[in-house]
């Protein structure tokens, strides 16, 4: 028996690339792994936290319906739902500090991810959703506190995170958690 039974993705960092439209729209010429720290927006781009969500809930439409797909993220949907069923898939989205922002996350997934626009949560507490037998895979270590309530969670690795080591094994430590039976 499967231990994954359903799977929540994050949207920003796992699906879309959030911290590539960042650079964009700062018009900043670095990695992105130097969005690396808690306190990129302070260290990188020189402003506060109040001044950058500012500037982006003032183009909110531009910034959020404008984020790529990250290069990978299909992939791991597809793995997902060959492992639990594309019904037992769902993302799990924070909104910004601006309403609209979730108004224009889900104009996101609709144009990306149609299939799964109505399995489609918005909400800051993640923590929330979880329950036995879903995994919430996500790039901010700040959300494990998912598995503090039931569930499982996976810090996906990436530029920007504490896993950013493990980026070259990282679909197949994803593969393997998927594809965990107990023992």
């Amino acid at each position: 028996m499967r231990i994954v039974k359903r799977v929540l993705f994050d949207l920003d960092g796992i699906l879309a690339d959030f911290h590539g439209q960042v650079l964009k729209f700062f018009a900043l010429d670095v990695p992105v792994a130097k969005l690396n720290s808690d306190d990129w927006i302070r260290d990188v781009l020189r402003m506060t936290e109040e001044d950058f969500w500012r500037a982006i809930d003032a183009e909110a439409e531009k910034f959020w319906t404008g984020i790529e797909p990250l290069a990978d993220g299909k992939e791991l949907l597809h793995m997902a739902t060959d492992a639990v069923g594309i019904d037992n898939i769902g993302i799990c989205s924070s909104p910004s500090r601006n309403p609209a922002s979730s108004m224009y996350k889900m104009k996101w997934v609709r144009e990306h991810h149609p299939y799964l626009y109505r399995q489609t949560i918005i909400t800051s507490a993640k923590y929330l959703c979880s329950s036995p037998g879903t995994l919430l895979i996500d790039d901010w270590e700040k959300n494990a506190k998912f598995a503090d309530h039931g569930g499982m969670f996976h810090l996906y690795p990436r530029p920007w995170n504490s896993a950013a080591a493990r980026i070259p094994q990282a679909k197949q430590e994803l593969a393997n958690v998927l594809d965990a039976i107990p023992s």
